[in-house]
């Protein structure tokens, strides 16, 4: 019942999944010098269809727990989770503990095979291929085909830097519908790798997503 309930209305949580989680030849770590250098390196990531070049650059799971825990903290989107059903649900996880558990466990798990399909397939660098099998999760109402469906990321700049963690900022177009969301990125210094591992402003995103998509 509740993969039917996020399969008609997960495209809000999709889009945040999308840049929480952001939202492929392969590519050693030493070549992002710098933080601003591995967005770059996720880009071409997703334009190589690199899964494992995406996550030696950004903790998927981190990035979608951390952000859903942002989200429902925010004032604004607790007030707005009775206008969508499907914010609302994110939202309810703060109710019962076992079902909160439960509920972030399934997010963080359909938002990882959304983005491992998005960059597999070439969906997210516009160019999916044609033998890709069939996306199975919970968020295909949220793939449109081709060009549609392509993340880029815009040149990225270093916002606050020290010797383990950074805050990068850059912007996240969306499609070809003029969608770009800008993004305040925290990074950590990880086995000699800088990677994205939470979306500081995930919360703004939610609120500038639903608007973009009204």
């Amino acid at each position: 019942m509740l993969r039917e309930f996020l399969k008609k209305n997960g495209i809000y949580i999709a889009l945040m999944a999308c840049v929480l989680l952001f939202g492929p030849g392969s590519l050693l770590p030493s070549a992002a010098a710098g933080p601003e250098d591995s967005i770059r390196m996720l880009q071409q990531g997703i334009d190589t269809k690199d899964l494992s070049v995406v996550e030696t650059y950004l903790d998927i799971d981190g990035v979608v727990a951390k952000g859903l825990t942002q989200v429902l903290a925010d004032p604004e989107l607790v007030n707005e989770a009775a206008q969508n059903p499907a914010i609302a649900m994110v939202l309810a996880l703060g109710g019962n503990a076992a079902t909160n558990e439960a509920l972030r466990s399934l997010l963080v798990s359909e938002a990882r095979s959304y983005v491992t399909y998005g960059v597999v397939s070439g969906a997210f660098a516009g160019k999916p291929e044609k033998t890709a099998t069939p996306y199975q999760g919970v968020f295909g109402k949220v793939f449109r085909g081709g060009e549609k469906d392509k993340k880029v990321f815009g040149p990225a700049k270093v916002k606050q830097s020290g010797k383990n963690g950074a805050v990068v900022t850059t912007v996240l177009a969306d499609g070809t519908k003029g969608r770009a969301y800008p993004l305040e990125l925290r990074m950590a210094r990880q086995e000699g790798v800088w990677r994205v591992v939470e979306v500081a402003n995930a919360a703004d995103f939610m609120r500038k997503s639903k608007e973009k998509n009204q």
